[in-house]
Parts: structure tokens; C-alpha cells; sequence
């Protein structure tokens, strides 16, 4: 049962929204999610961050670091940003493993095989540039995926495991930076 370390992600969130406000430092939020997870007894994951949010770009500035920095980036009134917290029982880290399941489109550029532009085409109108799920394409071997990413027509995000083999737990959420605190959007 690993409820006390999901409980650790989904503290550290909403105590992270409670400060969030237009003038608020990112590295305050930091803090806020790393005192939380270290509450509960584990640790941040120190190199996986929130972010901002922009349309069809889901990993924008600013960084949202899950564990206190000397300075951060100041939030503006208007900005769109990810809180997710990710905590372990772990030592704090992950590494890319050998294999993927999610990809993006980064260069749809004009191939000669007709099944290669059938799926650039799925791709760019179900999720334009956004991260998405192989098992999410209708026909698309993964002979063909390879080759898409050989020719740098899409990018790959290798699944990520943490470096001890600990558990992680992540809780997200999406807020509109607001004068006076956070509106909630997830």
C-alpha cells in the first residue's frame, strides 16, 4: 500500500496552489512541495519539474522545481502552469529507460511512403504538436514510428524510472496565475 506516499504528491499540490498568486517566485513553490513531501518522510524526484503551458506547447517556461531553489522565475498574472509534484521512497532521482510510449510531432515534413504520411497526417490533426500515446495512432507499426524518429520527424519521451528502483507518486494540476491566488482549470 503506498497511500501515505501518494497523500506525500497530493499534499505538496495543493499547498503549492495555496501560494501560488502574480508575484509570486517559482522558488517559493519549490519549497513549499519539497517541505510537504519531506513531511510524510520521502523525497522530492529532483530532476522532473512542473512547467508553464502555452497552446500546443506543453512544456513551456517557467520550470516549477519540487524542491526549494535560491531564486525562481516571478509569476505573472495570466500565466498557465503544471504543479506536479513527483515523490519517492526512492532516492530522488530518474533515468530514461530503453524504451518509449509517448512521442511528439516536431517536423512534419514530406515523406515518400504513403503509410509514413497517413500517420504524420493522424498525428498532426489529432494532437498537432502535443505529446501523445502510441497506442493512440488507428495503424502505426512500430517499424514506421522508428523510422519516423530516425528522420527527426517526431520526438521520442523514454519512460522514466527512478535510479533506485523506489516508488513515485505524482499528483498534477493545471492553474491560471491570478492576482489573488490560482483558478484551478483540472
Amino acid at each position: 500500500d503506498h497511500s501515505e506516499l501518494i497523500e506525500a504528491s497530493k499534499e505538496a499540490v495543493f499547498n503549492a496552489i495555496d501560494a501560488v498568486r502574480a508575484g509570486v517566485d517559482t522558488a517559493k513553490l519549490g519549497k513549499i512541495i519539497e517541505e510537504t513531501i519531506r513531511s510524510h518522510g520521502f523525497r522530492p524526484i529532483v530532476n522532473l519539474t512542473g512547467h508553464g503551458l502555452l497552446p500546443y506547447i506543453a512544456h513551456a517556461p517557467p520550470s516549477i522545481y519540487n524542491y526549494a531553489t535560491q531564486r525562481g522565475v516571478e509569476l505573472k498574472e495570466g500565466m498557465v502552469i503544471a504543479i506536479e509534484p513527483f515523490a519517492t521512497d526512492g532516492v530522488g532521482r530518474v533515468a530514461e529507460r530503453n524504451e518509449c510510449e509517448i512521442y511528439s510531432l516536431i517536423n512534419p515534413k514530406s515523406v515518400r511512403i504513403k503509410l509514413l504520411r497517413d500517420i504524420i497526417s493522424e498525428i498532426s490533426e489529432k494532437y498537432k504538436t502535443l505529446p501523445f500515446a502510441k497506442r493512440w495512432l488507428t495503424r502505426a507499426p512500430e517499424i514506421f514510428i522508428a523510422k519516423l524518429v530516425r528522420e527527426k520527424v517526431l520526438r521520442e519521451y523514454p519512460v522514466l524510472s527512478e535510479v533506485s528502483g523506489g516508488f513515485v507518486s505524482q499528483w498534477e494540476h493545471t492553474v491560471i496565475v491570478e492576482r489573488e491566488g490560482a483558478r484551478l482549470v483540472t
